[in-house]
């Protein structure tokens, strides 16, 4: 059956690639930081479609990554050389960090070293904490700053460093294929955090189906396995900093494995999560798609995502029912949307 999303998902790998081939080539080092150390499947995808990238590009693991305050001081010392590329994701501002944010912290350790922050969602609640973001960017002189959608980019004009409007880099990870799994007609998907916009509990009443968020993945997912030595073996590299790379990437893999076992239980999805948005566009799966509180989801769908089908955003409860009924639907192995056959 045609992949609906397929054509909107290798333009954003295509940009994607690009964007890193301007810091990096083949075979050279280069230092991944803020590792997802957490259950958040979405973070995870962020983190494991970077590693792809720039494996993909360098052929090669990373010199090293990290995230704790030791890592910051480590990696001087065990990758000297080469960019480091900071997660991408929804944290760059105030809303879930302050001014110890490990951005900061690095621009304080390697000042005049290439920083490359990949795409990121930007939301400052604090003018005093945009300002001193922004000092510190100037300060460090060599900070490259990608955003992935149009408020965040025109907020980061105002920043002393190049900016870039680029795809989130779970896209990096290409097209997923759902598995076996009980269905639901309707799987609602939503977040229950500072961050939650739209109540559809009307809905809900209306449209019946489990209501399920995926923060809680098993932890036991991020149990260290032999098989990430092996890996690395293979990858050309037994050493140790190299060795927990890949173990960094073998656990956000598990991760995301999860969230495909979750999501490949609807239907239909109806969420207020950016990558719950994200992975059903790779997973070839219709879902609506409500805002977060301060418009990320939708900015990132006006940004990237609009011109597939399988998303169809919402504002209200009454659109999330109106949304309902225009998204496409699979019969005898074929796309319809409001009774109507969609191109093959």
């Amino acid at each position: 059956m045609k992949h609906l999303g397929e054509e909107v998902i290798e333009r954003q790998r295509t940009l994607l690639l690009d964007a890193v081939k301007q810091f990096v080539s083949r075979g050279q080092p280069y230092v991944m930081m803020d590792y997802p150390n957490y259950q958040n499947v979405g973070d995870s995808a962020i983190w494991l479609g970077m590693a792809k990238l720039l494996r993909e590009v360098t052929g090669r693991l990373p010199s090293f990554t990290g995230y704790t305050d030791y890592d910051i001081k480590l990696l001087g010392k065990k990758a000297p050389e080469g960019p480091i590329f900071i997660c991408g994701g929804g944290n760059f501002g105030d809303v879930w960090r302050g001014r110890d944010d490990i951005r900061y912290k690095l621009m304080q350790a390697y000042p005049g070293r290439q920083i490359v922050q990949m795409p990121q969602s930007i939301q400052f609640r604090d003018p005093e904490n945009l300002e001193f973001c922004k000092r510190q960017i100037a300060a460090h002189g060599k900070f490259h700053l990608m955003t992935r959608d149009h408020r965040s980019f025109e907020l980061a004009k105002s920043f002393d460093c190049p900016v870039q409007l680029l795809p989130d880099t779970a896209f990096g990870i290409g097209k997923m294929k759902p598995v076996a799994a009980d269905q639901f007609h309707t799987l609602y998907m939503l977040r229950d955090d500072r961050e939650k916009g739209l109540d559809i509990s009307e809905v809900i009443k209306k449209v019946e189906g489990p209501v399920w968020d995926w923060m809680g993945a098993p932890k036991d997912l991020a149990l260290r396995q032999p098989q990430s030595g092996f890996k690395a073996l293979a990858r050309g590299s037994w050493r140790k900093y190299q060795v927990r790379a890949q173990h960094h990437e073998d656990v956000t893999a598990r991760r995301v494995n999860y969230g495909i076992k979750l999501l490949s239980a609807g239907n239909r999805i109806v969420t207020d999560r950016l990558h719950i948005h994200i992975f059903s566009v790779l997973m070839n799966v219709p879902h609506v798609a409500l805002d977060n509180n301060y418009g990320k989801v939708h900015g990132y769908i006006d940004a990237w995502t609009s011109a597939t089908p399988l998303v169809q955003k919402a504002t209200t409860p009454e659109e999330v029912l109106q949304a309902m009924s225009r998204l496409p639907y699979e019969a005898s192995g074929a796309w319809y949307q409001q009774s109507k056959p969609l191109a093959a």
